[in-house]
């Protein structure tokens, strides 16, 4: 399918887009019935502030997310690191134009360094090119990688579009170097779909997730109930992640 009709798609079934369509057909079905229409107008707004607060955001991905950090001595067998890209920050202006890793991958390229440090294991950067952009994001992460983290790698599978074609490329690599047991780098919220993939195409995975969503905040009860824009990131990223393990399960039937 179209990247871009994709990337639509994603816009209108997930918050907050999802609650603009809602409240579009509500509104043309119920037209002529202003009690009705009103009371379901409550109700999306209801929903809509409650996937905007911290407490339910942090609730949606511990759902979600796997419940333990990553142990080396537990991984002991593992024959290799998969870290999954997170998109690119493309023609940044402090860098002249040139690509750079956004801050969503960043977050998994510092951690797969700490991972690296403890288990000295090859390295695979996965991530295609993406609406248009002039180098795939494992070339980007190889190259920031190695030029902030002194980190080198391995392998790079610049050709795949989405999380179950980094997958299905990454495997084929990994077949040919004879490696069936990886840790895999990613954010916690994105491990169960990517883990899931991996393990049914018969790759054992050790899970080192990283930037937990759900981790416990210092806030006070009234902030954990104010409405924020990155609350939504997290319950948009929450339901992305859900809508998408469900295709990931389709795919694998």
């Amino acid at each position: 399918m179209n990247t871009i009709l994709v990337a639509v798609i994603k816009s209108l079934i997930l918050p907050p887009g999802v609650f603009i369509v809602l409240a579009i057909i509500v509104w043309i079905l119920f037209r002529n019935h202003t009690k009705t229409r009103n009371h379901i107008f409550i109700i999306l707004f209801v929903v809509f502030y409650m996937v905007s607060t911290p407490f339910v955001a942090r609730y949606l991905a511990g759902l979600i997310e796997p419940e333990l950090v990553f142990e080396p001595e537990a991984a002991s067998d593992a024959q290799a690191v998969v870290i999954l890209g997170c998109n690119l920050y493309v023609n940044a202006p402090e860098y002249e134009g040139a690509d750079d890793v956004s801050a969503c991958t960043l977050v998994r390229l510092r951690y797969a360094a700490e991972v690296f440090s403890e288990t000295k294991l090859p390295i695979m950067t996965c991530g295609g090119k993406v609406f248009g952009k002039s180098e795939a994001e494992a070339k980007v992460m190889t190259r920031v990688l190695e030029d902030r983290f002194n980190v080198k790698t391995k392998w790079q599978e610049g050709n795949s579009l989405n999380t179950y074609q980094n997958v299905e490329n990454a495997v084929a690599i990994l077949e040919k170097e004879g490696i069936d047991k990886i840790i895999l780098v990613t954010h916690a919220i994105h491990m169960r779909r990517a883990s899931y993939s991996f393990e049914k195409l018969n790759i054992k995975v050790y899970k080192a997730p990283t930037y937990f969503f759900s981790a416990t905040h210092n806030n006070s009860l009234l902030l954990d109930f104010m409405p924020g824009i990155n609350s939504l990131y997290i319950s948009r990223f929450a339901a992305y992640e859900t809508i998408g393990f469900i295709w990931h399960w389709l795919k694998h039937l």
